[in-house]
């Protein structure tokens, strides 16, 4: 498995796997990274070496772009939503899939709007550092 950023992944060598519903600063070798980008791509990849991958689908499958879209499982936690508690995603409702997800992410980007994390600080160079340093023990538990 390969972290392209911190919401696509590839699996098996050459399947590309987008995050259902979130959408994480952009890190793309040919521009400069966005803000929080890299984080979000460090936290992806603790994330996903942290055990077991599990990928489970909606209602689209496949995006645009040919990407496989899915949730994204270690154990019984959602990479999905924990990017966006994390403060390093923002929350997508546009696109069609469960209202129950949409839900529990509206909820886990609310928690990390009101602790003004990630990407909601008001203080852009810190939280970075902030959310880098406790990310692995967010993990953890």
């Amino acid at each position: 498995m390969r972290v392209v950023d911190g919401d696509t992944i590839v699996v098996d060598d050459h399947t590309v796997v987008r995050l259902i519903g979130v959408d994480t600063p952009e890190t793309q070798p040919e521009e400069q990274a966005e803000r929080l980008g890299p984080e979000a791509t460090a936290f992806t990849k603790r994330f996903v070496s942290a055990g077991t991958v599990r990928l489970t689908f909606d209602r689209e499958r496949v995006d645009p772009y040919g990407r496989f879209l899915a949730y994204v499982w270690v154990g019984n936690r959602l990479l999905n939503e924990e990017l966006l508690r994390a403060g390093l995603a923002r929350f997508e409702p546009q696109f069609h899939y469960s209202d129950e997800m949409k839900q529990r992410f509206r909820k886990a980007q609310e928690e990390a709007e009101g602790a003004e994390i990630g990407i909601w600080s008001q203080d852009p160079d810190s939280a970075g550092r902030r959310r880098t340093q406790s990310t692995p023990l967010a993990l953890a538990a």
